[in-house]
């Protein structure tokens, strides 16, 4: 239950109503949304809102269904219900996205989420849980790794530990990055997003060479980045508030 009240559109002033028309030009969401409607509270930030969402979802390099897809990711890497819901109605209406689409995009997170949980134990100066890092010489699963991906992240070089453990791994990289429902490029972006929301800075760097290497350039990078951070802050106040999911759009 949301910690402000959220009442009816005609209880609003007429500049909440024309913020909201506003806002709805982009979510395209058939009412006025909790996330509005809590905002409302205060016009100054719906404006700010509004104006934010505007600046980054509609312009430049990168299509919107990327941008909402990132959307998605980080809202699930936060665990955020109502960003969750939000974003991906307005995947489904607006970009007709399928269940196998958005199962594909889940497998993503989920996977990529594993990977920086375990790098951060292992990876850096003073790592937790130290252990070697095998090399392709002693494990030929490192050298199909390192063929296939043009590196051999080093979080791969740990696993190797326990070979079948690399195994199981390597082929969720498989089933979910390299060869999943999502074109390799959008999986690389949302793996990168979730790195970035995990503070995962090696996989953030291995992420964002491999899209350079996809073609992917600085600007394209730069307005990535901006959307994460947007949706980072979004589902900050959609938490912090405690807002039930709604119609399509915030």
């Amino acid at each position: 239950m949301a910690i402000v009240d959220l009442l009816e559109k005609e209880a609003y002033a007429d500049e909440v109503a024309a913020l909201d028309k506003r806002v709805r030009q982009y979510t395209q969401a058939p009412e006025m949304t909790p996330y509005v409607k809590a905002a409302a509270h205060y016009p100054p930030l719906l404006a700010q809102m509004g104006t934010e969402h505007l600046t980054v979802m509609l312009t430049d390099e990168l299509r919107r269904e990327l941008k909402e897809t990132l959307a998605v990711a980080v809202s699930m890497t936060n665990n955020c219900s109502y960003c969750i819901g939000a974003h991906v109605t307005v995947l489904k209406e607006m970009f007709h996205a399928s269940d196998p689409e958005l199962v594909g995009l889940a497998g993503v997170v989920s996977h990529v989420n594993g990977i920086n949980a375990f790098e951060e134990a292992v990876l850096g100066d003073s790592p937790a849980m130290p252990f070697p890092k095998e090399s392709a010489d002693e494990v030929p699963l490192l050298g199909e790794i390192e063929a296939r991906l043009g590196r051999l992240p080093d979080y791969y070089r740990v696993m190797a530990n326990d070979e079948a453990y690399l195994e199981t791994i390597w082929n969720r990289e498989r089933v979910t990055v390299l060869e999943g429902e999502l074109d390799r490029r959008t999986a690389e972006y949302v793996a990168l997003a979730v790195s970035i929301t995990n503070d995962a800075d090696y996989s953030t760097r291995t992420r964002r060479e491999t899209l350079e290497e996809l073609g992917e350039t600085d600007e394209q990078l730069f307005e990535a980045l901006q959307a994460i951070e947007i949706f980072q802050k979004n589902n900050a106040w959609t938490s912090g508030l405690q807002l039930d999911a709604g119609p399509s759009g915030e």
